[in-house]
């Protein structure tokens, strides 16, 4: 089970704030996540081919094309200031 430090450690660097009433949920979620994760690791895949996709799907040139104006672009936010988006900070 991921420990309490652990949490406060992943809601600090993902800038998250964590209800209290929450914690034991997340925290459940969050170790069976990795507890997959560990299992997908241990897979055997040594034997396995043809998973190369960069020969089947070649990279497309990186063309700059017409771009949305401000307003247009933020025409459906609620909130917005100088031409950027606004989002209320938690905490």
């Amino acid at each position: 089970m991921i420990t309490r430090e652990e949490l406060d450690n992943i809601a600090t660097l993902s800038k998250l704030y964590i209800d209290e009433k929450e914690r034991e949920c997340i925290a459940e979620a969050l170790t069976q996540m990795m507890d997959f994760a560990s299992v997908v690791a241990q897979a055997d895949v040594q034997e396995i081919t043809g998973t190369d996709t960069q020969e089947a799907t070649p990279m497309r040139q990186d063309v700059a094309g017409d771009s949305l104006s401000p307003r247009d672009v933020l025409c459906n936010t609620l909130n917005s200031n100088k031409g950027y988006f606004t989002v209320k900070k938690n905490g």
